[in-house]
C-alpha cells in the first residue's frame, strides 16, 4: 500500500540446555539450547489488509550448535541447525496467523560458517517460513553474514539479507546490523561453564 511502512519490536532470550559447542571435541552431542522471541508489529495497517490475524507472538526453538576445530584447512567449521514453531508472516513483518489454520508451524532452519580468525567468522543461513496466507506464496529468508566476537561477551553482526517476496514486492534485500550480549545468570560449577545468553 502506498505511503505505508512496516515496523516490529523483538525481545529474544536463549538458555544453553546441554553439551558444549566447542570443548565438547570428543563427543558426538551438540550444544543444545532453548529460546524464545517475542515479536509485536507496531503498525497492522498492511498486515491486516493482507489477512493476517494478531500483531504479537512468541516464537519458540530449539537449537544444536557444533564447532569442529581444524575441519577446513585448518580452520574451524560451525554447523547450526533449528527447529522453530512460529505463526509468523515474513519473521513477523506482516503479523502473525492468517487465513489458513491459525496455528504455530514448525520450521527448519540451518546455517554454516567458517572461522577466518579466531574471532571473526563467514558465513551463511537459510530459514523456511510458515504459508499463513493464501495471498502470497512465502520464499526461503537467506543471508549471508560476517560475525566478529570482540569477547566471549559480545559478538558484532553485519549481514545481506535476501527475503524473498514480501506481501506484493519481490526480490525484497537489505544489510543488516546487529549485537548480542551474553551474560551469567548463576554461580558457576564444574557442569555449567558456559553463560546464559539474551539477545
Amino acid at each position: 500500500m502506498p505511503g505505508q511502512s512496516i515496523s516490529q519490536d523483538i525481545f529474544g532470550l536463549e538458555v544453553k540446555l546441554a553439551g558444549d559447542a566447542v570443548f565438547d571435541q570428543n563427543r558426538w552431542m551438540p550444544q543444545v539450547a532453548f529460546g524464545l522471541e517475542d515479536k509485536r508489529n507496531d503498525d497492522m495497517t498492511v498486515p491486516r489488509a493482507l489477512g493476517s490475524r494478531h500483531d504479537e507472538d512468541v516464537d519458540f526453538y530449539f537449537a544444536a550448535t557444533k564447532v569442529w576445530l581444524g575441519a577446513v584447512s585448518g580452520s574451524n567449521v560451525l554447523l547450526n541447525g533449528t527447529a522453530r514453531a512460529t505463526k509468523a508472516n515474513p519473521m513477523g513483518l506482516l503479523g502473525f496467523g492468517g487465513n489458513r489454520p491459525d496455528e504455530c508451524r514448525y520450521m527448519p532452519e540451518a546455517s554454516v560458517g567458517i572461522f577466518l580468525t579466531d574471532s571473526l567468522i563467514l558465513g551463511a543461513e537459510a530459514r523456511r517460513r510458515p504459508d499463513n496466507l493464501s495471498v502470497f506464496r512465502e520464499e526461503t529468508f537467506k543471508d549471508v553474514f560476517v560475525t566478529w566476537f570482540p569477547s566471549k561477551r559480545v559478538s558484532l553482526t553485519a549481514a545481506w539479507l535476501d527475503l524473498g517476496w514480501i506481501a506484493d514486492r519481490k526480490e525484497q534485500r537489505a544489510f543488516h546490523v546487529s549485537g548480542q550480549l551474553a551474560f551469567r545468570a548463576f554461580a558457576p560449577s564444574a557442569g555449567n561453564r558456559e553463560p546464559w545468553q539474551a539477545g
